[in-house]
């Protein structure tokens, strides 16, 4: 039911109750003394949590080693894990939806008894919408509380819905829309070798080097009800390898300084207090997946679409075409006559796996310069410049991963920018 005057108005009062034709409310006449209504899931919907509540835990571990190799020289090297139990995962906003459609639904949850399969050319046993061999190409029968019975569905005042060609047993809750259960039934685990080196060089010249090997992976939302392993993989936001480093260099002018120590304070003021300093990082790319054009011959359409892969997709970055504004990661193989890719075969689900290569590499670098002069004895004022992205290295995001179309890639990677510069000043009392 929607407002009739826009956003800012309701759509009926509480004190008149809903209008004539709202099934999703009416259909149940009076309200009983309990208070409770059969969840109507056909008109709408359905939001659902578990009873009690499960709260979702964090287990988190670690082990480093560190080693002072020189006076000025320090090196880490750490094992870091963690473990969500209960939690989110990838992309699934808290939710699951347990009234997805599956491959094969068992006979318990079918509309006739009979285990029920994908088939889009399935021919239909006169009068319904499956055939002898159980296939139907009517993806709604195959959504779990279409035929399946919940206690809901068997309550006095519950009316069970009608569909065309469709004959729902007794208790059935004909069911068609979608349950977002906010269930925190996911799971997700990250590990990592970390190693960092720091580096006094000199006076006045720090350096920190920080490289990390990680390996994280979760769950997809989509079709998890039905098969766990098919949506396990990397996690989407976690690259492989990466190198950070980061460092700070004050420029030996000035007073007591290595050049001009003896400079006045005019000199001082201007030559002096100059620091330079930076970040960089280097790092792999983020993981993506392998589709094809068309799974519905295959598989319905809440199933992962993904080839079968024989050998590894061929990637590399091409320069920017300027008069397609994109860049290609890899060629397209359309009609799958490579051999490389193929159509998994009715009712399964292509081996290429979640998340299993990764896009191109991400890089880098943020420069400052800063200068400080020191108006009198407490009060200082900084000058800074700040220019990210300095070498103006366009990252590139990832492909859509069509294994039928061009791998072209239009924008860029999470956190990657233009080139800038930001100029600021500052005074410290």
């Amino acid at each position: 039911m929607n407002p009739t005057g826009g956003t800012t108005t309701y759509a009926f009062k509480l004190s008149d109750g809903p209008p004539s034709g709202s099934a999703a409310l009416t259909q149940f006449g009076t309200v009983p003394a309990s208070g409770l209504l059969p969840n109507p899931g056909h008109y709408l919907g359905s939001k659902a949590r578990p009873n009690p509540l499960r709260f979702p835990t964090l287990d988190a571990w670690n082990f480093s080693i560190q080693r002072a190799l020189t006076q000025s020289t320090t090196l880490t090297a750490a094992y870091v894990g963690n473990k969500g139990t209960h939690s989110l995962s990838a992309g699934d906003g808290n939710n699951t939806n347990p009234n997805e459609s599956g491959i094969n639904l068992p006979g318990s949850f079918s509309v006739n008894g009979q285990s029920l399969h994908y088939d889009p050319k399935a021919v239909p046993v006169a009068g319904t919408s499956v055939a002898a061999d159980g296939g139907t190409a009517n993806q709604k029968l195959l959504q779990r509380y279409m035929g399946g019975s919940l206690a809901a569905c068997k309550d006095p005042i519950y009316q069970q819905p009608t569909f065309d060609g469709v004959t729902l047993p007794a208790g059935a809750c004909g069911w068609d829309a979608g349950i977002s259960y906010y269930g925190d039934n996911q799971n997700n685990n990250f590990n990592a070798l970390q190693v960092t080196l720091t580096q006094k060089i000199g006076k006045g010249a720090n350096i920190n080097a920080n490289y990390q090997w990680a390996a994280a992976h979760d769950f997809n939302s989509g079709f998890a009800t039905w098969d766990k392993a098919a949506v396990y993989g990397n996690n989407n936001d976690v690259r492989k390898q990466s190198l950070v480093s980061y460092g700070s260099y004050e420029l030996p002018f000035g007073k007591g300084k290595m050049f001009v120590p003896g400079a006045s304070r005019v000199v001082d003021a201007i030559i002096g207090g100059f620091q330079v300093s930076g970040v960089l990082n280097w790092s792999s790319g983020l993981p993506f997946g392998l589709g094809l054009d068309n799974c519905g011959d295959d598989i319905p359409g809440s199933a992962p679409c993904r080839p079968n892969v024989a050998g590894k997709l061929k990637t590399s970055l091409s320069g920017f075409n300027a008069q397609s504004r994109n860049r290609t990661f890899y060629h397209a193989d359309k009609n799958l006559t490579s051999g490389q890719f193929s159509h998994a075969g009715l009712d399964k689900i292509g081996n290429a796996g979640r998340n299993t290569y990764f896009g191109p590499s991400f890089f880098n670098t943020d420069l400052s310069l800063s200068k400080k002069v020191s108006i009198w004895e407490s009060v200082q004022m900084e000058f800074r410049a700040d220019m990210p992205n300095f070498f103006n290295h366009i990252n590139a995001g990832n492909p859509g991963g069509d294994v039928q179309q061009e791998g072209t890639i239009g924008g860029m990677a999470p956190g990657a920018q233009a080139r800038g510069l930001e100029l600021s000043a500052r005074i410290q009392f």
